[in-house]
This record gives C-alpha cells, sequence and structure tokens, in this order.
C-alpha cells in the first residue's frame, strides 16, 4: 500500500523522466495514451494503475471518481491514507497544468514552486523536487 510520501515521490521522478504531459490534440490529459511511434506513455496516475485495468481507457474521468468506480485500486492507483485521493487529484492537477508541450520540469522555475507547494500543503518532504532540479541542471 502506498503511502502519500512514496506516492509523491514516484510522481515527481516519473514526471520529471517524461518528455512531455500525456494528453491529446486537444491538451487534456489521458492516464494512456499511444504515439505515433507506438511508444505507450502515462499520465501522473497512469502511471500508477495496472496495465490493462479499465481506469486506464476512461476519457473524462477525474482521478477523484476513482474511489467510487474503482475501490480496488486504493493503495494501487492513490495512496492509501485518509487523504491521499486528494494528494492524487493535486498531483494530476499539477501534471495537468503544464501546458501539454513542453517538460513538466525544466526551465520554467515555477513548476519546481508549485510541486514544493503541493508537497508542504500535505505535510510531505518535498527534498524530491530539489533532487530533480539538480538533476536536470547538471545535464544542462
Amino acid at each position: 500500500m502506498l503511502t502519500n510520501q512514496e506516492f509523491f515521490d514516484q510522481a515527481m521522478r516519473n514526471m520529471a523522466a517524461k518528455p512531455f504531459p500525456c494528453s491529446d490534440s486537444f491538451g487534456e490529459c489521458l492516464y494512456e495514451m499511444t504515439d505515433s511511434d507506438g511508444i505507450v506513455h502515462h499520465c501522473a496516475i497512469g502511471d500508477f494503475i495496472p496495465a490493462g485495468h479499465q481506469a486506464m481507457q476512461m476519457r473524462e474521468t477525474n482521478v477523484d471518481e476513482f474511489p467510487h468506480l474503482f475501490p480496488e485500486l486504493k493503495g494501487i492507483a492513490w495512496p492509501s491514507e485518509p487523504n491521499g485521493i486528494e494528494l492524487a487529484m493535486a498531483i494530476q492537477h499539477f501534471h495537468d497544468s503544464s501546458n501539454g508541450v513542453q517538460r513538466i520540469f525544466g526551465a520554467d522555475e515555477m513548476q519546481y514552486i508549485r510541486a514544493e507547494a503541493v508537497a508542504k500543503r500535505f505535510g510531505l518532504d518535498d527534498s524530491v523536487v530539489s533532487e530533480i532540479r539538480a538533476e536536470i541542471e547538471g545535464k544542462k
């Protein structure tokens, strides 16, 4: 079962590794999509949904609906802690607020500040954000 801290850290690392957010041509987030090269991509929450689970195919379904639709994913697709679904929603919102064409982490300092704010809101350690910043800046 995922804790809030484990979920936050892994979600941030996953997003930092992505070349772009997972969204369609209209900028709508998709839990899963296959690009023109046949490569499968996932959004922030899609990374945690088991392959082949019907939740991957949901469109226009917000993460906050998952506890009612897919209770079996508690502790897998969102943390099992009492406010775990709220954290998942905050991380998905963070992911979705990227403009869809740029890396989630990179030159925009505001993204790091926003990620740290999500951690602070949930009483989490935000050191993974500093690690991501150092790694990305080291690649420049």
